[in-house]
């Protein structure tokens, strides 16, 4: 079973919340969050109020997750009575562990004990909300170790930290050095088999010191977090996967339309994307020469029939879609050059597509839409797909019917 270790939420309640959907599957042990929950940093003009808000909104969020939730305060969050009070208020499904100074189980085996804040080695404490000489912390596992049965006698020891140890790799932020020293001689002292510290994100990284393997996240605000296996001690340092905002690179749309099912999906697709990324959307209907073999004049009727049958078709698709900004084209081919110099004199940021036609283009769509892949100046979406609206189906039989 995993354990999911998380710092610098930072007010990003959206991250939070991709996260929450990442590793929902995952079957969580605990999950432990390493400090400066809130917006950082805190402006002058924010309100005790509003980071309060922020950090109920996060423990709720954390706690649809069902797993336990141990945590420490940052340097940037709330003061720690306000914590330890939202702690105590909070009537979820998880079970919150402030192990700010004290140790709590986790499982049978193991225990988790933390100290919160900035930890440092002289007065300085500019900017910071939570902090504390490093000697307290020194002072608070002393008494861990002596009065506290479950720290003192539990084999796997837990330790979380918001300071890094000093030289460590997670001790860089900024070119400079932010850790303690104090921290290294607590891991030779007490043995954890796994540390948890916070620090800059340029520290992310995984490292062993004297056989504890100290772990520092990154910062979720950045997409970065962790999954520690307890029982076999190994560590996954992972990002993000968020879905891509499709919709806000897109200001020119192209999608080609021939009056097929999978043609008429294609404009369902593109016009929902234009619509929620204000784009310009340009319907195409491109067919292939008619031969000559005809002769005139049944060459121009031919010609004047496809015309006719193209104009019909995008005036329909236009009537469905008045909220869009739309542009037509109706050209002969061959039908794979004419979309790709569609989608180059428009300068499309994407290109729609059906994978299957009507009538005599059934055959060959394939091979036209492999055509468009090979020469589009834009990234392509071909798909297989019936329309979702079951009314342009008749469309595409209306559409089949008139092209006989």
């Amino acid at each position: 079973m995993n354990t999911l270790v998380i710092q610098m939420i930072a007010g990003r309640l959206d991250r939070l919340n991709a996260l929450i959907e990442q590793v929902r599957h995952e079957q969580l042990a605990a999950v432990l969050v390493l400090g400066n929950v809130v917006e950082l940093p805190r402006s002058a003009s924010s309100t005790d109020a509003s980071s309060e808000s922020s950090y109920c909104a996060a423990l709720d969020r954390l706690g649809a997750l069902g797993a336990p939730i141990y945590l420490i305060p940052g340097e940037h969050d709330p003061s720690l009575a306000t914590i330890n009070r939202l702690v105590q208020a909070y009537h979820g499904p998880a079970r919150i562990h402030l192990v700010h100074r004290t140790a709590a189980a986790l499982g049978t085996t193991a225990v988790v004990a933390g100290f919160g804040g900035r930890l440092t080695e002289d007065h300085e404490s500019a900017g910071v909300s939570v902090h504390f000489p490093a000697w307290e912390a020194q002072v608070a596992f002393e008494h861990l170790d002596a009065y506290n049965e479950l720290f003192h006698t539990s084999q796997h020891r837990i330790l979380l930290f918001a300071t890094p140890p000093q030289a460590a790799p997670s001790d860089h932020q900024a070119g400079k050095r932010q850790g303690v020293a104090w921290l290294t001689s607590l891991i030779h002292a007490y043995q954890p088999v796994i540390v948890c510290c916070g620090g800059s994100d340029a520290g992310r990284g995984v490292e062993t010191i004297s056989g504890t393997k100290l772990v520092n996240p990154g910062w979720l605000s950045e997409g970065c977090y962790a999954l520690i296996d307890l029982d076999r001690l190994t560590v996954q340092l992972r990002r993000l996967v968020e879905p891509l905002p499709l919709g806000e690179s897109f200001r020119s749309i192209v999608v080609a339309l021939d009056g097929s099912p999978h043609a008429w999906r294609a404009f369902e697709l593109a016009a929902s994307l234009a619509t929620r990324a204000d784009a310009k959307l340009t319907l195409v209907y491109a067919w292939e020469p008619v031969s000559v073999v005809r002769g005139q004049p049944y060459l121009d009727d031919a010609v004047s029939e496809r015309i006719a049958a193209g104009e019909r078709l995008l005036a329909a698709a236009r009537r469905l879609i008045p909220q869009v900004a739309v542009e037509s084209e109706v050209l002969e081919g061959p039908a794979a050059a004419a979309i790709v110099r569609v989608a180059e004199t428009h300068q499309a940021d994407l290109l729609v597509m059906g994978a299957r036609g009507l009538g005599p283009l059934r055959s060959a769509l394939g091979s036209i839409s492999q055509r468009v892949l090979h020469d589009a100046p834009c990234p392509v979406l071909i798909t297989r797909e019936p329309p979702q609206n079951t009314a342009l189906l008749d469309l595409s039989i209306a559409f089949r019917q008139a092209a006989h």
